[in-house]
């Protein structure tokens, strides 16, 4: 059997992109659910598919069901559909596949490596997109269906995935709130953000080059105890910067000056 036919939960930042994609690439979007029926609206309108803020009026034809939920929501739509042996997958990056075991015996994950943003569409070919499935005519089926939209497409154990994303979250997301901090210090002198995009481009570029930890630079990696106070100094009143300043700046020490 091929995939063509699909119902999409949920239209956040990735229900939103990975539909948009799909249809793109040819396949037919049968339904959109949300409980956010605006938001379930405003997409099934650009795929041109019926939509629903109950998913007790789940469309019973499609090839393939995505839950795209938050990861504490999962079991919960799992749970509250009989799925008849349908295929059903989520797009979670931390969420065992066992999540679905009792529910059905056709399931998997899809797992997009990249952060969305609802209405900003994103070119999908060069996303690494992690699949994983109960079996192996599943795990094919996934594999062809994905390779639709994605060049990058690779098999991924729950315990992998679930790595993938924990690493994702430290390298991404603490990093883009690092961002929030330094954006606010910068603007109560007047300087804008966007004079560090070169220096970011640069850091990004060598850890991709060279790998991460030859590329580390800064005070601490030279252990200039006097450049890290005057830092501290300034920062004394800032106990949120402060305190990441100092947690890391002593691992930078201690990682690299401990020979």
């Amino acid at each position: 059997m091929s995939i063509n036919n699909i119902v999409i939960i949920g239209s956040g930042n990735l229900g939103w992109n990975l539909t948009i994609a799909l249809f793109k690439a040819g396949f037919n979007i049968l339904q959109i659910i949300d409980k956010n029926i605006q938001s379930a609206n405003k997409l099934a309108s650009q795929v041109n598919s019926d939509y629903t803020d109950n998913i007790k009026n789940i469309n019973r034809n499609a090839d393939l069901y995505i839950i795209s939920v938050f990861d504490a929501v999962i079991e919960n739509v799992v749970n509250s559909i009989k799925w008849n042996n349908k295929l059903v997958v989520h797009t979670s990056g931390s969420t065992n596949i066992s999540i679905f075991k009792k529910n059905t015996d056709n399931y998997g994950v899809i797992y997009p490596l990249q952060t969305f943003t609802k209405f900003k569409q994103i070119n999908f070919s060069n996303i690494p997109v992690f699949i994983e499935a109960n079996n192996k005519e599943n795990e094919n089926q996934l594999l062809k269906f994905i390779s639709k939209i994605s060049n990058i497409v690779r098999l991924a154990s729950s315990q992998k995935r679930f790595i993938i994303h924990l690493s994702a979250i430290v390298a991404n997301n603490f990093t883009n709130y690092l961002y929030t901090l330094t954006d606010e210090l910068l603007k109560k002198q007047g300087i804008s953000f966007n004079i560090l995009e070169p220096l970011f481009k640069e850091t990004l570029n060598k850890a991709i080059e060279i790998g991460p930890s030859k590329s580390q630079t800064g005070p601490a990696i030279r252990n200039d105890i006097n450049i890290i106070e005057k830092h501290l100094d300034f920062l004394k009143d800032k106990q949120e910067f402060y305190n990441i300043y100092t947690l890391i700046s002593e691992n930078i020490i201690n990682r690299y000056n401990s020979v």
